[in-house]
């Protein structure tokens, strides 16, 4: 029951771009594993691209886990020029 209250209340960001298009995100950080899920990619593979800083991430304490900065990473994706 509880966790039906919370799905109900769950509310995602909203973040502008540039160009006047707004994207909505559940949170601006998820795990390697989260992110793993969400783009189909080896967690392995995503770990190595956080430890290595190819994937943006957020880190709250120097020796802490280590976050997918979700919203840079979606701001990278919508920079990028389309393939021709």
């Amino acid at each position: 029951m509880e966790s039906t209250k919370l799905e109900k209340n769950k509310q995602n960001m909203k973040i502008a771009t540039k160009d006047g298009v707004i994207v909505e995100l559940e949170a601006p950080y998820c795990s390697a594993e989260e992110w793993s899920e969400r783009t189909h990619i080896p967690l392995k593979v995503i770990k190595e691209a956080l430890y290595n800083g190819k994937i943006s991430r957020y880190q709250l304490t120097p020796k802490g886990r280590l976050f997918v900065n979700v919203v840079a990473e979606t701001q990278r994706v919508l920079n990028t020029p389309a393939w021709k």
